[in-house]
Parts: structure tokens; sequence; C-alpha cells
């Protein structure tokens, strides 16, 4: 039995209503607050819900040091949302919650596993207190702790049962998603989904605790620079594997009979071919987000680029590049260059001070020159948001 209440209906009624019409439920990483503006007015053209999904990384709350999107924190982010969220057609969904998912991570050794959890569950406490619809639980970083598939269950398990308490407590109400696994190149074995989920259920019911509505599952979607590297955006079905075709629906069968919907993450920079595979098969909700801060930084950089600002966009290069944040994303055979390497990192500096001066300055230079350098940067996110929309079925 899913957990439903008052409030909480009425948002799973709106995501029934799309799964009714084969519609895969978007959710938005929110990279900035342009992506966040142009992502409301998709939603609002359509009538049609779409989710912002900060991680614990972008938006934290207050007592965490908040996030390095806009410099938010849950409680700003939350209250900023609802004041231009008039028709409420933005979700807010928190991703990637659980123990060291924050910004200091499972290489911070000074950090331990009661820390982290209890930062995790400050960080969930927050979350429904400022009416987060629905929220990612994810022990996953456990693992690289060394941590046992049983205890991260078990972790998962004491996660949900605080949420669950926290929103008898508050009076507030949301639906969650379990994933427990580390995003793969591949999709994880039918069987042993299976197994899992069985073991899951069986203690969440001993525990008379909720089941979750999506299950986040490893459909072989993974990124990696500005690539989906996975083997769900492979032309050929890669050696060892089962082809898309073969796999998802019976992997969505097996999810439906035991209670659950599929929930995809990483599905940034898949092909047309695969976005267009997400109805077909009948995928319910589907996650991107690195994606759309790589194109609002090419969007900024290429304008400079074009119209001479030539200071200004060879200091934003230099500065992303200098502060090394593309370092996770880039493949150990990487050909990408220095300005390539500072695009896929240029998001994470939209709020720094220089940075700000930078495209501030240019804003006004350019306005004189009657071109709207804004309008250019938005059309760019705007179009590539509505190439997944167009893609899952908004327009239905």
């Amino acid at each position: 039995m899913i957990w439903i209440m008052s409030y909480s209906a009425k948002v799973i009624d709106r995501l029934e209503n799309l799964t009714k019409k084969r519609i895969t439920f978007l959710g938005v990483g929110p990279m900035s607050i342009r992506v966040v503006e142009e992502t409301l007015k998709i939603a609002n053209s359509y009538n049609k819900p779409i989710a912002l999904i900060p991680s614990r990384r972008q938006v934290d709350s207050k007592s965490l040091g908040g996030g390095y999107v806009c410099n938010w924190t849950t409680e700003k982010f939350s209250q900023d949302v609802r004041d231009i969220n008039k028709l409420n057609n933005l979700l807010l969904s928190r991703d990637h919650s659980g123990p060291w998912q924050g910004t200091r991570g499972p290489e911070n050794l000074e950090i331990s596993l009661s820390e982290a959890m209890n930062e995790a569950k400050e960080s969930l406490t927050v979350d429904i207190q400022a009416g987060f619809d629905l929220i990612h639980i994810d022990p996953s970083q456990a693992y690289k702790r060394g941590a046992s598939n049983e205890e991260v269950d078990n972790l998962a398990l004491e996660l949900i049962e605080h949420c669950y308490l926290t929103s008898k407590k508050n009076n507030r109400e949301f639906i969650y998603e379990l994933g427990t696994d580390e995003q793969d190149y591949h999709p994880e074995p039918i069987y042993y989904l299976e197994d899992k989920i069985r073991k899951i259920k069986k203690k969440l019911t001993e525990s008379k605790l909720p089941l979750p509505y999506f299950y986040v599952v490893q459909t072989g979607t993974k990124v990696m620079e500005t690539r989906n590297v996975g083997s769900f955006n492979q032309p050929i079905s890669v050696k060892g594997q089962l082809s898309p075709a073969m796999y998802l629906p019976n992997l969505i069968e097996m999810l439906r009979e035991n209670g659950l919907r599929l929930k995809e993450h990483n599905s940034d920079y898949l092909n047309q071919k695969s976005l267009e595979w997400h109805r077909r098969f009948g995928i319910h909700a589907s996650n991107v987000a690195p994606e759309f801060g790589v194109t609002e930084t090419k969007a900024i950089l290429s304008f400079m680029k074009k119209y001479r600002f030539h200071t200004e966009y060879q200091f934003l290069v230099d500065y992303f590049y200098n502060a090394g944040k593309w370092k996770k994303w880039k493949l150990e055979n990487s050909t990408l260059n220095h300005e390539e390497l500072a695009i896929i990192s240029g998001h994470y500096h939209f709020s720094e001070k220089e940075v700000q001066e930078k495209i501030e300055k240019v804003t006004t230079e350019a306005r004189k020159k009657n071109l709207d350098f804004d309008g250019i940067v938005r059309e760019s996110i705007s179009n590539a948001i509505k190439k997944y929309t167009n893609s899952y079925g908004y327009g239905v």
C-alpha cells in the first residue's frame, strides 16, 4: 500500500494523470535562477507538473551552510519558488538525500557515519518543514565507506522512519523515492533488483512504514563530460547486456507488480531516439541536471566570444577551468580542451561575486548595442528543457 495523505494525494493524482497518458515526468536540476524561471514558464505553458530536483550540494539547509546554486538555503529556495509558483506546476523534489550527500562527501574521512546520518536527518527535517513534495532517500555513498547491501538498506530504513515521524510532527505530507545503488554504465539484472526490492519491502512492512512511490533504477544512463556514456544511449546493443527494448518492459512490469514506479536518473545528453523510448517503454520519471548548467555556460561564453567581449570571456574560461570542478566529469582518456573543460563546470560558479560582476558588465554593455544577452541565454536554456518535455509527451 502506498502512503497517501491529503496534499500528497493531490500530487499523486497529477503524477498518475501523466502516467495514464504515458508522459514521462521530468525532473530539472535548478542549476541557476534562469533555469528555474524557464522551467516554470514551460510547466505553465503545458499546465503539467515538472519537478525541481536540487541535490544537497546545490541547495541545503541554512544550518548546514546552504548550497552553491544562487547561495540558496532550503528555506530560501522553497520560499522563492513558492512566490512565483502561482499555478503549482513546479514540484519541489529533493534529490540524493542521505549520508555524505552534502558538501562533506565520503572522501572526507573525518566525518563518521553517525555524523553524516545526523546531517542527513537535519537536512531532511528542513526539507519536510519547507514543504518539499518528493524526497529521494539515497544512502548509496555509504558503499564508498565499505558498507554492505544490508547496511545500506538499514540506513535507508532509518532515514525513511525519520521522515515519517518528522512529517507527522510538522503536519507535512510528501511522497518519497528510494535509491540505494550507485549510478552505473549498465542496467542491473532484474533478478538482482527484485531480490533487493523484496528485502526492503519486507523491512518497511515490518516497521509499518510506507512504500516509496518511485524506485530509482539503473537503466544504463551515466553522465561524463557532455555525453551520456551509459548503455541506454548506445546505437547498438552492448555485449553482455540486454537492449532496452528487451529489458525495460520486463523491469517496469516487475516494479508494477511490487506497487512501484520507475525513476531514472542521469538522463542528460541522451539522443533523440533514446528520449522517445521513454514514452514507448512507459518510463515514469526522468531526472536531468548538469546538461542545463552546461547549456547556460556555453550560451554565456558563446555570446561573449561572438560579440567580442574578449576580456570577460577569457576571465570566465580561466576562472572556471582553474577552479577544477570539471575533474569529477572528465573521462580518463579525455580530448577536451581548456575551454571545453571550463564549460562543463561553469554552473558551479554562477553565484560567485567575480563571475556575477563580469556577467552584469556584459549585460549592460550588450544592452547599449541593442543586444539581449539575457534573452539569448534564456532561449538556449528553454530549448534544452523543451527537448525533454517534447520527447516525454508534455504536449499531449
